[in-house]
């Protein structure tokens, strides 16, 4: 445990080898984890095809999660996105569309 400072002739602790105490939100957020792992853990086990399709779920909303994030960012940097389908280019955006080769395409 650390102790307080209390001594002028020596150096102040170095702030990097200070443990950090998990913020509570942390701790809670880790058990609802935890559980939902256990129920899945469990339901995969009993029910195989239920589990597979539970899994096939959780990670198709992951992907569309990480999609909607992107296009977000995407949207808030260039005020726009440019979708190229080969021959037609698609453009969604406020003004004047963002070339197709940008990083919001």
């Amino acid at each position: 445990m650390a102790t307080e400072h209390t001594d002028m002739s020596s150096p102040p602790p170095d702030p990097r080898t200070r443990r950090i105490k998990p913020t509570p939100t942390q701790s809670v957020r880790g058990s609802y984890v935890m559980a939902a792992t256990l129920v899945s853990a469990l339901v995969l086990v009993s029910h195989p095809l239920v589990g597979i399709a539970i899994l096939g779920v959780v990670t198709g909303l992951g992907l569309g999660v990480r999609a909607l994030v992107r296009l977000r960012r995407c949207l808030r940097t260039c005020g726009g996105f440019t979708l190229d389908l080969g021959a037609v280019q698609v453009c969604v955006s406020h003004s004047e569309c963002p070339p197709a080769n940008t990083q919001c395409a």
